[in-house]
């Protein structure tokens, strides 16, 4: 039998996704869900996810599903003026600016909406939804735009007076081209930036990549560990979501069958998750050990339903 939650700090884990959601699939499995699982099927299923996944990773090198994928393109030249700029720095510095550039990029990854897309130099075709906000990010990144002194950096005054025109002009919004939300967006830019200020024990130089001497000063870094500072100091940031015993829970929502108490409440950490993967990303590609990755979970998403 699964243990239950008995605070909601304890809500705060890869782990507890995982528990709650066996939780829920033992009441579906048990008929008094909203849905039917039929097990039979999953063998199939299996089987269909195998051999998609031998066919086109037939060494099985599967890249994380990561904010780094989204930063290429055909003709675009932004992946590799960021690898240039990268190649004057020393690994933990590299490792910082990796931060730097993926923590906000991945805060302003949103439903892009049907009409918006992206056209970096050099590219023939736009490109939209998140790869083309990703590549808009990274380019407003190499332009100094998250930055109050150097492109390869993102600090806490920066983000805190970020304006709207310029999310508008970094990425490249009209009214034949409107990006949905820009003002949560900008919110979560602006609200970053105050929470790097709330926490000087953590970003010392007021930086995303301060985050990387925060985690390395245990060897191997767990991938776990990435996750709960994840947690921690991005929690103030998230609007509107579910407060619990003085506790920011995020992407976290009470399962109605399961009553009102906490043990009634289904974390899912997407955002975050998907966050923690592109950050261990980040730490492994410069030469630094991430251990236990299958610690965290499948993100529950359609584009690759959890898997």
């Amino acid at each position: 039998m699964t243990a239950l939650p008995h605070s909601a700090a304890e809500l705060l884990s890869a782990a507890a996704v995982r528990s709650q959601s066996a939780r829920v699939t033992d009441h579906v499995r048990a008929g008094r869900g909203h849905f039917e699982l039929h097990e039979d099927k999953l063998d199939v299923c299996a089987e269909f996810v195998a051999s998609t996944t031998r066919a086109r990773y037939p060494d099985l090198d599967i890249p994380y599903h990561s904010r780094w994928r989204h930063f290429s393109a055909p003709g675009s030249t932004l992946q590799a003026t960021y690898e240039h700029h990268e190649e004057a720095l020393d690994e933990r510095e590299r490792a910082r600016a990796g931060f730097d550039l993926i923590v906000p990029s991945v805060l302003l990854d949103a439903g892009a909406g049907a009409v918006w897309s992206y056209l970096p130099d050099g590219c023939d075709e736009r490109i939209g939804r998140s790869e083309g906000l990703g590549l808009a990010s990274l380019g407003m990144f190499l332009a100094g735009q998250f930055s109050s002194s150097d492109s390869m950096t993102t600090d806490a005054s920066a983000l805190t007076s970020l304006t709207e025109e310029q999310l508008n002009a970094g990425f490249q919004i009209s009214d034949a081209n409107p990006l949905l939300g820009v003002g949560g967006r900008l919110a979560m830019m602006q609200g970053l930036g105050r929470a790097i200020l709330e926490r000087p024990e953590v970003f010392p130089h007021q930086r995303p990549g301060d985050l990387v001497d925060h985690l390395v000063r245990d060897s191997p870094v767990r991938a776990t560990a990435v996750l709960d500072v994840v947690l921690d100091v991005l929690a103030p940031i998230w609007p509107d979501r579910l407060e619990v015993e003085g506790v920011r829970l995020g992407d976290s929502w009470f399962y109605e069958p399961f009553g009102t108490g906490v043990d009634a409440i289904i974390p899912f950490h997407k955002l975050s998750q998907w966050l923690t993967y592109s950050l261990v990303e980040t730490l492994e590609r410069v030469g630094i050990d991430v251990d236990g990755v299958e610690s965290l979970t499948g993100l529950p998403e359609y584009r690759n339903g959890g898997l």
